[in-house]
């Protein structure tokens, strides 16, 4: 008769997991990874353009109030070669990467290259036209309104 304690008379020890079950949890984990990947890219994107929407319009509205303050007319320049935009006389301040930027002006159209300006009179009337920042999924148009001055931001989703 053998003693319990002995060796061959073990069952077999099924403890642990086989390697067919490590790589699927494996592939699952991985899976799963890049779709949160692609998800977080897609919302950091839609972060920077709101943000530079939202910076620029306030940037043109802190310059309409200049004008009004100051009584001297002040002028906001849209660089979009340097990707930077600034108030006469102050800091330039740049759009971030992976955005695209287009000017929209009723003479001239829509344009991804050059200079453009927005001119604040005292007496609260606007010469400009529209910035338009876009990606694949989204598009925020900051625009002034030329006879009350205001300074307007809308966000679309692109159809």
């Amino acid at each position: 008769m053998r003693r319990p304690s002995d060796p061959s008379n073990a069952a077999p020890c099924s403890s642990g997991f086989t390697l067919i079950e490590i790589i699927v949890v494996l592939f699952l984990i991985v899976t799963m990874a890049g779709i949160g990947v692609t998800a977080l890219t897609g919302s950091l994107l839609t972060g920077k353009i709101d943000g530079a929407a939202r910076e620029l319009a306030s940037t043109l509205k802190h310059a309409r109030m200049l004008a009004g303050t100051t009584g001297e007319a002040q002028i906001v320049t849209i660089d979009l070669e340097s990707r930077s935009y600034w108030i006469e006389g102050r800091p330039a301040r740049y759009f971030p990467g992976g955005i695209t930027i287009v000017f929209s002006d009723i003479l001239h159209g829509d344009t991804q290259s050059g200079r453009h300006y927005f001119i604040f009179d005292p007496i609260g009337s606007i010469e400009g036209g529209a910035v338009v920042f876009s990606t694949q999924k989204k598009y925020v148009r900051v625009q002034t309104d030329p006879v009350s001055g205001a300074v307007i931001h809308r966000e679309k989703p692109k159809s």
